[in-house]
């Protein structure tokens, strides 16, 4: 099974209906792969939905959302080695970005495991 990581803006999509990438963030979210997320996403999306939303209730979701993948195992703690290293994450070669095949139109690249 593959693992896809899902950053802030994955998650803020499937809270936001208005975002162009909603249903592919949802599809994403809900399906069978494993999903991983920096630890760091506790904070980018309390801060855009308490912040820039001016919404706490969504801010509550999504760091409910965040405890989940924690839970399961997928919260990816940032520490020295991985930020030395994130340059070269896409050309490493346990890892390779592509484009989610269910997703309709243009989609950030997501990276797989």
């Amino acid at each position: 099974m593959s693992s896809w990581f899902a950053d802030a803006s994955v998650l803020l999509a499937r809270e936001n209906g208005d975002d162009e990438q909603h249903d592919a963030a949802c599809r994403l979210l809900s399906g069978q792969a494993t999903l991983l997320t920096l630890d760091i996403a506790f904070y980018e999306v309390s801060n855009v939905a308490a912040r820039a939303w001016h919404d706490s209730e969504a801010a509550h979701r999504l760091r409910g959302l965040v405890d989940a993948l924690a839970e399961g195992g997928g919260l990816v703690r940032v520490e020295k080695r991985l930020s030395a290293t994130r340059l070269g994450l896409p050309s490493a070669r346990a890892l390779r970005c592509t484009t989610p095949p269910t997703s309709p139109g243009p989609w950030p690249p997501a990276c797989v495991w």
